[in-house]
This record gives C-alpha cells, structure tokens and sequence, in this order.
C-alpha cells in the first residue's frame, strides 16, 4: 500500500473513531445533565427522543462498514428475544390503556439498545479500539466523580471549591434522608451506573497492564479501583474479584506474578486512600456496606428477598409476562409493585417464560463460546480481547442478580456493543 492509502486508511479510521466516541460520550452525558437546566429532572421526552437518534446513528455507523459474517445462532435467538420483549407490551395499549408510557419507556430504555449488537456483531471495526473508547469514556466519568466528590474538594485549590461543590449537589446521590449525607460517588449517573462504568474500566486498565507496558495504565487503575470503592456498589465490588480471577488466570502475560503483585499493592494504596479522605460517617456507612453484604436484617440479599418473592408471584400469575417496562423503577412513580434489584426475576415477570428462556439460552451461548475461546488456536492478542469480553460481559451477568443493570442508561449500550463485538467474526483472525 502506497503513503496516500495508507493516509487514507488512517484518516478514515481516527473518522470512525471519533464518531463513535462522539456520540458515545454525548448520549453518556445528555439526559444526566438536563438535570443543570430542566427542573434536576432526566425525563425530558425531546431529550429522551435525541438520545435515541443517538443509538440509531451509531448502529448505521456500525453497520456502515459491515462484513458478510454467517448467521449466528444467537442472532437468532437474539432477534426472537427482541420480538417477545416487543410483543409483551402489546397488551398494555391494547387491554390496557391506564400506563402505557411505560411501554414506550421500556422500549427506550431496554429494547432499542439491543440493536447495537447487530450493529457491533457485522461491524468491521477494530473491537480493540472500540474498547479503548469505552476506556475513555470511562475515565472522563471516573474524573467528574472524583472531582465532585465531597470528601475529595476539599483538597482541592479553594479558587476552584464553591464551583465543585455545586456539581456535587447536581451529581451525587444522597443516601438516606435521615443521613442527609452526600456519600455516594456517582459522576452525573446515578451511583449504580458509575459502579459500573468504573468496574468496566478497571477491567480494562488491568487488561491493558497484562497485555501493553505503558505505565500509566496502574495510575488509572488506583483511579478506577477507587471509583469503585467509593460508588458504595457492593455489586461492582462481587463482579471485579470474579472478573479478575478469570484475566489472571487465562490471560497469557509477560511478568504476570509480578503485575498481581502490583494489584495487590494497588488495593492496600486504596485502602490508606480511603482511610485518610473520607470522614469517618462516610467510613462508618462504607464499612456497613461491607458487614451487610452477608448478614443482619438491612443486608444485600434480604433487602431484595422480597421483590424476588414479588416477582415469582408475577410470574405464577402471568406465565407469558406482564408486559416491558411493568415492573421498573417507572413503574414505582404509578403506585405499581416491581422488582427494582434483580433483572433476572424482572426479565421473567415481564416477557414471560417463553422469552425468558430465550434469554437463558443467550447466556449459556456466551458461556459456550468462552469455551470455544479457550480451546482455540488463534493468537494469544486475539484470544485475549474476546476473554476480556467475556469478563466484562460476566461482570453485567453477576451485577444483574442484585440490580436491574441491563435496564440502567449508557450501561445497557455498553453490554449490547461487547456483546456483539465478543460474537463479531471480523475481530475473530
């Protein structure tokens, strides 16, 4: 290839790159941060309906430089999946007419997100620099939180505190009214959603330490490790010990003793970090988090136990689903019951046993194909990328057990883009 292709070639790509960075970052950033002008509320329909215009333009990108791949079997469980979420609904405009907005919200919140794995399974984009730019992505949310986080201004130059401050009253979540603390690190998502985000990131900065020597990655890693901490998620904190006991134990690396030696320093620098920034109220409820995780009546599984109970008497009643969107947090503001911690219990009640067996077997395809992976031949780099997707993709499965994270804003985008990119045939040389 002569220097003017090879130019070309690059121009095209840092153009596709952009894009998808883009509209990655407005779509992360539009609705949260409505809450600066329109009345601190995210549920402005234009807004709303932009950031939809947003998941399209990204799926016509995608497909914009598409390959012929073979179907899949999971495109076409994927595609029947889709179709029972979308025919769910049908009942509440037909039957019932008293919500039916929570149809329509669950279709923009739960059903067209999931185009962007078609969108991202034909892609012939690099999965690698895909990545890198939900990395990126990541860390610009990982800095907002930091730097709106109440314990951390006030180590900050006072010039630059009262405007910092504001941002933590627009962007932090408050735990408990009778706290009235700001506890909850959570960029302009809500805290769950960070968890997330900065879970994903910490995932891929550890990736990018086994695989690449640049050492500013640890930096981003004590960063991220920290986000996680301080967003209180205890779901992020379940998922990254499984997601990091898979990377080390199949991905192939120089040095790797060496590297989880250095992790292992990097959660000690954590724990001296949050010993010396946070007060000791905000220590107290990070500690509680911990002791709940497993016991006492307020704990992770007993607070959720009776949704779960909730959601099996759904089902019982409605074997073919209630409908999308029924059972959600939207659902709450109608005086409605859900199950507001448990997408797995939620999914079923919703779409019925017919597509919640669909779904089952996606997850199973996954886990499938992460065998296939494992007994490959490919090259090592390969490899590697789709047992990162793997990861992160286990990362969201863990977390649905206790949290609706398939139904949470940019979150959702995310699961559905890896989740094409890991069954994309192009990235698979």
């Amino acid at each position: 290839m002569n220097c003017k292709g090879k130019c070309m070639k690059r121009y095209l790509i840092l153009r596709n790159d952009n894009s998808i960075f883009g509209l990655l970052i407005i779509y992360s950033l539009i609705i949260p941060f409505s809450r600066f002008f329109i009345n601190n509320t995210t549920e402005n329909l234009f807004l709303s309906f932009l950031a939809d215009v947003f998941i399209i333009i990204l799926f016509l990108i995608l497909m914009s430089n598409s390959s012929n791949n073979k179907i899949h079997l999971i495109d076409i469980l994927l595609a029947i999946f889709v179709f029972f979420n979308i025919l769910s609904g049908l009942n509440i405009i037909l039957l019932n007419m008293d919500y039916p907005q929570l149809y329509f919200y669950g279709l923009h919140m739960t059903v067209l997100p999931m185009i962007l794995y078609f969108g991202a399974r034909f892609t012939n984009f690099e999965s690698s620099r895909i990545l890198y730019i939900i990395w990126q992505i990541g860390l610009i949310h990982i800095g907002i939180g930091i730097i709106s986080y109440s314990p951390i201004i006030r180590y900050l130059p006072s010039i630059i505190r009262p405007i910092l401050y504001q941002l933590n009253n627009l962007c932090t979540y408050r735990i408990e009214e009778n706290w009235g603390l700001l506890v909850r690190m959570r960029s302009c998502l809500d805290s769950l959603t960070f968890g997330n985000i900065a879970g994903i990131t910490f995932l891929l900065s550890f990736y990018f330490i086994l695989t690449k020597k640049k050492k500013y990655y640890y930096f981003i890693l004590i960063l991220s490790l920290l986000a996680v901490a301080l967003s209180y998620q205890r779901s992020s904190w379940i998922a990254i010990l499984v997601g990091l006991f898979i990377l080390v134990l199949f991905i192939q690396s120089h040095n790797k003793g060496k590297k989880v030696f250095l992790l292992i320093g990097i959660i000690l620098i954590i724990i001296v970090i949050i010993n010396n920034i946070l007060p000791e109220n905000y220590k107290n409820y990070l500690n509680s988090r911990f002791t709940d995780l497993i016991s006492g009546g307020r704990s992770a599984i007993s607070g959720r136990v009776n949704q779960w109970y909730y959601g099996m008497e759904v089902i019982a009643n409605n074997p073919f689903g209630v409908g999308i969107g029924e059972l959600g947090h939207k659902a709450a503001r109608f005086a409605k019951g859900g199950v507001y911690d448990g997408n797995y219990f939620k999914i079923f009640a919703e779409i019925g046993l017919i597509g919640f067996l669909f779904f089952l077997l996606i997850i199973l395809d996954i886990i499938k194909r992460f065998i296939l992976i494992l007994n490959s031949k490919q090259h090592v780099y390969n490899n590697g990328e789709k047992i990162l997707m793997f990861v992160i993709l286990i990362f969201y499965m863990i977390q649905a057990i206790g949290t609706n994270v398939w139904d949470l804003y940019y979150s959702n985008i995310i699961f559905w883009l890896i989740l094409g990119l890991y069954h994309n045939d192009y990235n698979t040389t």
